[in-house]
C-alpha cells in the first residue's frame, strides 16, 4: 500500500490533480465493530471518501471497479445465496457513488493503460488465496472458462438483464412498502390479514422486514409470527417484530424510542419516551396497598409474560378497580378531564389481550391483589 500511495502522489503531482491520503487501524476498526478487515476497510474507505466530497461539494465518487470485479462479485453472491438484488452485483450508481468501467474487463483496462502510457502498480495481496473472492478468482473462474469461452462477456448480459428485472423488482416492492405498513408514531404496524392475501409472502415479507435490519435467515422467523400468540417477537439487530394480535410490529430495540415496548418476567426497569418503568416482586405477606397513582400492585399470578406497555388507543377498555362493567379507556379520559395533549402520552400496560393498568391512572379489577394472593408485583412509574 505504500508503494501504491507513492505512485498515486507521483502521478497527481505531475498532472496537477489534488491528492488526499489518510491511514487507519483497520484492524482496531474491525475489532471494534466485529467485522471482518476486508469489510472494515471498506467501510472505512467510503466514509473518507464521502467526507472528501462533502468538502469539495462534488457531485460523484467514482471507482475503478471493472467487468472482473462485478463477475467475481455475482458468484460470490450467487455461491452464499442471494436474492434478486444481490444478482446485480456491483450497481453502476449507488447514491453518490458511480462506477464507469464496470463494462471493461481488467484486461482491457490494462491494454488501455499500457498503450496510453499510463502508470500502474499490481496489488500483490490479489494473489493471495486467503480471502474468498480471490479463490474465486484465481482457481473458479478460470475452470470455468475452460468449460464456456466468452464467460466474461456472456456474464456482463446476464448482470445486465438482471439489472434490468432487479429495478422492476425494486418498483414492485416500493409500492408494497407503500401500501401495506401503517406508520403509528415510531413504530410500523404490518396487518396480517393484509399480509395473508399477498403472494411470494415470503419474498414480500422479507423485503418489508429488510429496512429494519432482519436477514434473509429470519424470514421465516417473520412467517411464524402471523400465527403466534400476542408478545411472540423476533430480533434484528437494530429492531423488533413483536405479534401484538392482528398485527406485526417493528418497533426499535432501544425503548425509548419507541412505543412499544415488552417486559419479561426478569425485567426489572424500562424507559419509554415519557417515564421510566420499574417492576418489583414481593410476597403478600405485610403488604398494605400504595396510596399512590404512580404506583400499581397486582397478583402476579394473573400474569401472562411478556406484558406489553404501550400507548393507548381507540377500542381499548378495562374494568376499572371496584367495578365489574367494563369502561373504554377513551371515556375514562373523558371523565378524568384529561387535555388533548396529554391524552397522547397516555399509555397503558397490557397482559395476553387484557390491560392491567392505565397508567398513573386506574388498574384492571380482574387484576387486583386477593386473599388468596402468593405474590404481589408491582409497577411503578416516574418522571424522566
Amino acid at each position: 500500500s505504500d508503494g501504491d500511495q507513492a505512485l498515486v502522489e507521483q502521478w497527481c503531482q505531475a498532472h496537477g490533480i489534488p491528492v488526499f491520503v489518510r491511514a487507519f487501524d483497520t484492524a482496531a476498526y474491525a475489532e471494534e465493530k466485529k467485522c471482518s478487515i476486508q469489510d472494515a476497510a471498506r467501510e472505512l474507505r467510503y466514509a473518507f471518501f464521502e467526507e472528501i466530497r462533502q468538502q469539495r461539494g462534488s457531485d460523484y465518487i467514482a471507482t475503478a471497479h471493472h467487468l472482473d470485479d462485478r463477475v467475481e462479485t455475482l458468484l460470490f453472491h450467487f455461491f452464499r445465496g442471494t436474492g434478486l438484488p444481490g444478482l446485480r452485483s456491483i450497481p453502476s450508481k449507488q447514491g453518490f457513488i458511480v462506477r464507469p468501467l464496470l463494462a471493461y474487463s481488467r484486461h482491457e483496462l490494462e491494454a488501455y493503460a499500457d498503450h496510453h502510457g499510463v502508470k500502474f502498480r499490481h496489488d500483490s495481496s490479489n494473489d493471495k488465496t486467503d480471502y474468498t473472492r480471490n479463490r474465486i478468482r484465481h482457481r473458479i473462474l478460470p475452470f470455468l472458462e475452460t468449460e464456456f469461452p466468452g464467460l466474461r462477456q456472456a456474464m456482463y448480459g446476464n448482470l445486465t438483464r438482471f439489472d434490468e428485472a432487479a429495478m422492476l423488482y425494486a418498483e414492485q416492492i416500493e409500492r408494497y412498502r407503500t401500501s401495506v405498513p401503517e406508520l403509528r408514531g415510531p413504530d410500523t404496524y404490518l396487518p396480517i390479514r393484509k399480509l395473508r392475501k399477498l403472494h411470494p409472502l415470503r419474498t414480500i415479507l422479507y423485503e418489508l422486514g429488510r429496512p429494519f435490519g432482519f436477514r434473509a435467515s429470519q424470514t421465516d422467523e417473520l412467517l411464524k409470527l402471523m400465527e403466534a400468540d400476542t408478545g411472540a417477537y423476533v430480533e434484528s439487530a437494530s429492531h423488533r417484530a413483536i405479534k401484538n394480535r392482528d398485527f406485526i410490529i417493528l418497533t426499535h430495540l432501544e425503548p425509548a424510542c419507541s412505543e412499544q415496548v415488552l417486559l419479561h418476567a426478569d425485567s426489572r426497569e424500562v424507559q419509554t419516551t415519557d417515564f421510566k418503568l420499574t417492576m418489583t416482586q414481593r410476597e403478600v405477606k405485610d403488604w398494605t396497598p400504595a396510596d399512590d397513582a404512580c404506583i400499581c400492585e397486582v397478583d402476579t399470578d394473573q400474569l401472562r409474560f411478556p406484558l406489553m406497555l404501550r400507548k393507548w388507543k381507540p377500542g381499548d377498555y378495562l374494568y376499572p378497580l371496584g367495578m365489574q362493567k367494563k369502561k373504554k379507556v377513551a371515556r375514562l379520559l373523558i371523565d378524568a378531564k384529561i387535555p388533548l395533549h396529554e391524552k397522547e402520552r397516555i399509555w397503558v400496560l397490557e397482559s395476553a389481550h387484557k390491560l392491567v393498568w392505565v397508567a398513573g391512572m386506574r388498574m384492571d379489577h380482574r387484576f387486583r391483589v386477593k386473599e388468596k394472593t402468593r405474590q404481589i408485583t408491582r409497577f411503578r412509574i416516574e418522571s424522566i
